[in-house]
């Protein structure tokens, strides 16, 4: 995340970072070389929406860095308040965190997210990778969208190169086609949808590779053209962001659907065994008969 948002500060000298010095030192370079344009809220946690919109009005963009989650709660109403000046120029980036016991409360996800999928016009934005990352905020900046980028535990993997363009907003992320079934990660699910694919190519069977990185809105209209080229699904969530995107996908799949297909959805804590869970998939899809049962694999 430093090294984007450094590069981001580095091509617009009107954009303003705000962070938790404190909690966060990998943002000392960032603060040592925009130090006219790093605000660090440590100490004054609760005036950091007030300086956003103070900055905005001037003509600057902000991003807002918040590692506790607990802070848009708090300050939800003000934000509320602020919106018809925030929108377009704000980006707030949630950091990944050690829950505290206030955290915990909320069953260990990001509370603040289910705030920000309360107004209509905030995008979610939740990159599987540092490359989806660097490559969205930018898009997401340029356009001036009012956008919040839940940031998990993000992977290297998928170390492939997206077989799409340059990943914009509102688009999947198209890294591998296959024949026989599609996973689809989301946030730090891609790491584990990549895993299971992985596993899946390792028996013989061609699986293609999505990432859906906006998650509000979410893009159905894009899903379109995969639905008629796979007869399987597999959704892998991501561990902290409570929206059930797979039930979302899985409602638009029926309804666009009529042919029988398999849908199937994983959650990183409650499916860590990939291999088993790849091992259930291909069961299904056996009993499907969309692939032969193949006795190298069945019932281990």
């Amino acid at each position: 995340l430093f090294r984007e948002l450094y590069e981001l500060a580095h091509k617009d000298d009107d954009l303003y970072i705000l962070a938790n010095l404190t909690h966060n030192p990998d943002f000392s370079r960032i603060a040592y070389d925009f130090s006219a344009r790093f605000i660090d809220i440590s100490a004054n946690e609760h005036s950091a929406l007030t300086m956003c919109e103070a900055l905005i009005q001037k003509g600057n963009s902000v991003v807002l860095c918040v590692d506790i989650p607990s802070f848009l709660v708090r300050w939800f109403e003000q934000l509320l308040s602020l919106l018809p000046t925030l929108s377009g120029k704000l980006i707030i980036i949630g950091l990944p965190h050690n829950p505290t016991s206030a955290d915990l409360f909320y069953h260990n996800v990001r509370p603040e997210i289910l705030l920000m999928h309360a107004i209509p016009t905030m995008v979610i934005v939740t990159p599987g990778t540092h490359e989806e990352l660097g490559t969205l905020l930018t898009h997401a900046h340029a356009a001036s969208i009012l956008s919040y980028f839940h940031i998990n535990y993000l992977q290297r993997a998928p170390t492939i190169e997206p077989s799409n363009t340059i990943p914009r907003l509102f688009e999947p992320i198209e890294y591998l086609q296959g024949k026989q079934a599609l996973c689809i990660g989301i946030g730090e699910g891609l790491s584990k949808a990549h895993q299971a694919r992985l596993h899946l190519e390792e028996y013989g069977y061609s699986t293609a590779l999505l990432s859906i990185p906006t998650v509000q809105p979410l893009n159905e209209s894009a899903l379109h053209k995969y639905l008629h080229a796979y007869s399987a699904f597999f959704v892998f969530e991501d561990d902290m962001l409570p929206l059930k995107i797979s039930t979302k996908i899985g409602n638009f799949i029926a309804e666009n659907l009529e042919r029988k297909i398999i849908f199937r959805s994983f959650h990183p804590t409650k499916n860590v065994d990939f291999r088993a869970a790849t091992l259930e998939i291909l069961e299904l899809m056996v009993q499907s008969n969309i692939i032969p049962n193949n006795q190298e694999w069945h019932g281990k």
